[in-house]
């Protein structure tokens, strides 16, 4: 979403996997204001508004990649979606196979490429 802020993926302690967060509501501010601890936050005038969280999009950025950091992805992920922060773990596309769910579903299709042949997608 181009308006949430803060916005964007984390690294958390195992820095080859990610954490995409979204913070795009009041609520999901107060949320992430309050699994972050961040009474400075939720008392600044600055960032009592979106306009004012926007601005400071970047110095909120930074406060989340430091507490991602201290923790697995399955944690972070955990700990944001229970406190209703919008969070999800970043999939390496090249480790979704095998998936016995997404086959299960008929996910991947095999389709001709003209430069690799048969490919699976």
């Amino acid at each position: 979403m181009p308006h949430a802020a803060p916005q964007g993926v984390f690294p958390p302690a195992q820095a080859e996997e990610l954490v995409a967060v979204s913070v795009s509501t009041e609520d999901h501010w107060r949320a992430l204001c309050t699994l972050l601890e961040a009474s400075d936050w939720r008392e600044s005038d600055a960032l009592s508004t979106h306009r004012g969280r926007l601005e400071a999009h970047d110095v909120l950025c930074e406060r989340v990649a430091e507490w991602t950091a201290t923790r697995s992805r399955e944690i972070a992920v955990e700990q944001l979606l229970a406190a209703g922060v919008p969070a999800s773990a970043v999939i390496n596309p090249h480790r979704l196979m095998p998936n016995p769910q997404l086959e299960a579903r008929r996910f991947f299709q095999t389709m001709k490429h003209p430069h690799t042949g048969e490919t699976r997608y």
